[in-house]
């Protein structure tokens, strides 16, 4: 059975669907006397793509200091969102890390209880499968800009497979800004975590 999920539209949420699950073939071939009250375990699997948006600061030369600036380069607190899910990023920071780039940093935590899986993992079961548990599929993109964004722990690529080690991991990412304007300006973002849950 598939369900259509929690989601957010504009500032308001839309709720997700609910089901009435029957176990028809399931008989019990005693008589009883009385009700009795079974535990049943169920594993589900929810695909989850949580939505983050960073509002960054750049410029051409990421190190020169310009009084027209309207922000600042060196942040180690860059303002940051989350979609409603289980897996979020937290701690966003940036500082240059070049003539013409910047570095752009952020932690993604899962802060439920249950297990993360690449947005692959599953396509008819929902089943444990060890070596694919803790891992998450992350593409970091520059919202209106198209700017090269490399993350060495994406393979030097702005997407690409994370490991979380104890339920997070940290992610930090070279933005090359070699081919934008000299003064300082800010722009959204995105970080977009796709995982079954």
């Amino acid at each position: 059975t598939t369900l259509e999920g929690k989601s957010k539209r504009g500032d308001g949420e839309v709720k997700g669907e609910s089901t009435d699950l029957s176990f028809d073939q399931a008989k019990y071939r005693g008589s009883l006397s009385t009700d009795f009250k079974a535990q049943l375990s169920v594993d589900i699997c929810y695909l989850y793509k949580t939505r983050s948006s960073a509002t960054l600061c750049l410029k051409k030369e990421a190190v020169a200091r310009n009084p027209e600036d309207q922000c600042q380069i060196s942040n180690p607190s860059v303002s940051y969102s989350n979609t409603d899910a289980p897996v979020s990023i937290t701690d966003v920071k940036q500082e240059s890390s070049g003539k013409n780039e910047v570095s752009l940093t952020f932690t993604i935590k899962n802060n439920g209880e249950g297990d993360v899986y690449p947005k692959e993992t599953f396509s008819n079961q929902c089943i444990l499968v060890a070596d694919k548990r803790n891992r998450l599929d992350v593409t970091v993109t520059a919202g209106s800009q198209r700017l090269p964004i490399r993350c060495s722990k994406l393979g030097n690529s702005h997407t690409g497979d994370l490991r979380l080690i104890q339920n997070e991991n940290t992610v930090t990412c070279s933005i090359d800004t070699s081919n934008i304007q000299d003064t300082a300006f800010t722009t959204q973002f995105a970080i977009d975590l796709d995982y079954f849950y």
